[in-house]
């Protein structure tokens, strides 16, 4: 699962999970976008985070 599928599983907007997690909007919709990859670990954890959203 991508953390963008992830994102909307917690129907919740980019801007309300970049603010809850303590990331940059930029940095998260990049992400979100796959122009660029987040370090696996903290795929991982955003992963678990957003599960237990």
């Amino acid at each position: 699962m991508t953390i963008k599928e992830a994102r909307i599983k917690t129907k919740r907007s980019p801007e309300e999970v970049a603010k809850l997690l303590g990331f940059p909007l930029k940095t998260w919709l990049a992400w979100e976008e796959e122009e660029k990859k987040p370090p696996k670990y903290i795929e991982k954890l955003i992963l678990e985070r957003l599960q237990t959203m």
